[in-house]
């Protein structure tokens, strides 16, 4: 995809996302640092915090964590919706912890271990060093403002 849009003078650039919310569309700052990673988002629920999605190969479907169970602590701490964001920035890449969970009405105790966060997440914007011929194309594209 980066090398069709390089024909148009559009660079695209891979980062890491900051947190659960961020979809992309900003630049990338020279001070973002990517928080760890644990392969699977959340939602607080009815007070809990529930598992909607666990990433294939990620962290958390290695140590067997499952979309729909009830995260209670991190590392023997307590976790709900508003603490998770900042729970995970405190994590170290590679240093595994403990990850109490309820499946159904079983308490389950597993071992996380966190990755560093892919690069998954994109901005678009436009090459400074585009050659004439691929500006032409974008302004083609785009229209004569761009």
């Amino acid at each position: 995809v980066g090398i069709l849009l390089a024909q148009f003078g559009i660079r695209l650039t891979l980062r890491a996302a900051r947190n659960a919310q961020d979809a992309g569309g900003t630049r990338p700052e020279s001070r973002d640092k990517s928080p760890p990673w644990l392969g699977m988002r959340v939602r607080g629920e009815q007070g809990r915090l529930r598992v909607t999605h666990v990433i294939d190969g990620g962290p958390a479907q290695d140590a067997g964590i499952l979309a729909e169970d009830d995260l209670l602590a991190l590392g023997g701490m307590r976790l709900d919706a508003a603490q998770y964001d900042a729970a995970i920035e405190r994590l170290d890449v590679g240093k595994p912890l403990e990850v109490h969970l309820f499946r159904r009405d079983e308490l389950l105790c597993l071992t996380l271990n966190p990755a560093e966060s892919p690069r998954d997440t994109c901005f678009l914007g436009f090459d400074e060093q585009a050659t004439d011929i691929a500006v032409g194309r974008r302004r083609q594209w785009l229209g004569g403002g761009w």
